[in-house]
């Protein structure tokens, strides 16, 4: 799993996605997408294919979540914040069970 926060427009609040890539283990990364998303109350429509390169060079069950959006005050005070950073991996740890 990679995480990630996004450098999107200024003042756009930035919804959690996932991103997975089509590889032997596509049923297994979707299933953990949907699994994290589900924590984060997202949309299963958040779940996007790509093509990053840390994607398509494993051959294991992989998945890139998109946190936030640095661009938005909100975003990054709360992921910078311990409160925050402390809900994102009880979310995290919550979706992998």
């Amino acid at each position: 799993m990679s995480l990630h926060i996004d450098n999107g427009k200024p003042n756009t609040k930035h919804s959690v996605k996932a991103y997975i890539h089509k590889n032997k283990e596509l049923k297994t990364s979707y299933y953990y997408a949907t699994q994290l998303l589900a924590q984060f109350d997202e949309n299963i429509q958040n779940i996007e294919f790509a093509g990053f390169y840390i994607l398509k060079q494993s051959n294991s069950p992989v998945l890139n979540l998109t946190l936030g959006n640095f661009r938005n005050k909100e975003d990054l005070v709360f992921s910078s914040s311990k409160t925050g950073q402390d809900y994102i991996a009880e979310q995290i740890l919550k979706g992998l069970q």
